[in-house]
């Protein structure tokens, strides 16, 4: 599990996790046993972050 998500460099949450575990290695556990997994060790995935310039952009631009 930890080999995925450093693979991953921290992106994956536990479902990606788990559907990599299926596919790569063969693996069969439950989603909730892997939250538990790395809540225990201390894996947290890195959430994207909304772009402000982006955000800006739709706010200012003409309505229509």
């Amino acid at each position: 599990m930890k080999e995925h998500f450093d693979i991953l460099r921290g992106k994956a949450g536990a479902l990606v996790i788990k559907l990599r575990l299926e596919r790569v290695s063969g693996i069969v556990m439950n989603h909730k046993k892997i939250r538990r997994l790395m809540r225990k060790y201390k894996l947290v995935a890195t959430i994207r972050r909304v772009n402000p310039y982006r955000k800006m952009a739709k706010a200012t631009r003409a309505p229509g």
